[in-house]
């Protein structure tokens, strides 16, 4: 079976998409991904908590999609990354 890599914004390390969230800009939105299937603009961003305070510092998310990305989904990250422990 092959394994699908991505590369995360924040750490630029190469991982399995199984390890990653995946974000879509919609229109002027961004949406978290579960299924990884959505079309759209898309980045990956490793499931751990420290990277996606990185992420929110870095403003790595401003910058992938070109526009202002609002703190809620960076809540909604942090939110999903807890859960999954």
């Amino acid at each position: 079976m092959e394994v699908h890599l991505r590369m995360c914004v924040v750490t630029r390390q190469l991982k399995p998409k199984q390890e990653l969230f995946r974000l879509v800009k919609q229109k002027d939105k961004i949406v978290v991904e579960s299924k990884q299937k959505m079309q759209g603009r898309g980045v990956f961003v490793s499931k751990d908590v420290e990277i996606i305070k990185s992420l929110k510092k870095s403003k790595a998310l401003n910058k992938a999609f070109k526009m202002l990305v609002p703190d809620d989904v960076y809540s909604q990250l942090e939110e999903l990354c807890q859960n999954k422990d």
